[in-house]
């Protein structure tokens, strides 16, 4: 079962799960000045984790107008997930995917898929 808190369901089986550092930074980045920054009111951001199949899946959603069909919608190549997708391409090859997209409730997502590696058991503290 999921432990949820402030916008997180991170799933127990990914909790000691390796992930490139600072891989989240710019996913959440962008959804901060592309998504909820150019609302009017309050938003969100919601990260999740999975564990399916060998591939963990890390997503990052926010509540802002999404990436597809929405006017302020960005329209360019961004600097953080370009840089996001070759860091990916550079460690798994072709193991890895990177979906974006509209959530299900409206608003951006961006979904990392990579192989699951799990921190050895003496590292964790």
């Amino acid at each position: 079962m999921p432990a949820k808190a402030l916008g997180r369901s991170i799933d127990a089986e990914t909790l000691h799960a390796l992930v490139p550092s600072l891989i989240l930074q710019p996913l959440v980045e962008n959804a901060i000045v592309h998504g909820i920054a150019v609302r009017s009111g309050a938003g969100r951001i919601a990260i999740r984790t999975s564990c399916e199949e060998g591939t963990l899946r890390v997503s990052v959603g926010d509540t802002g107008p999404g990436f597809v069909g929405h006017p302020a919608a960005p329209r360019r190549k961004g600097i953080g997930l370009t840089n996001t997708r070759e860091r990916l391409l550079h460690l798994y090859g072709v193991e890895h995917r990177i979906e974006i997209g509209r959530g299900a409730g409206g608003g951006g997502v961006v979904i990392v898929s990579i192989p699951f590696q799990e921190q050895p058991e003496a590292a964790r503290s």
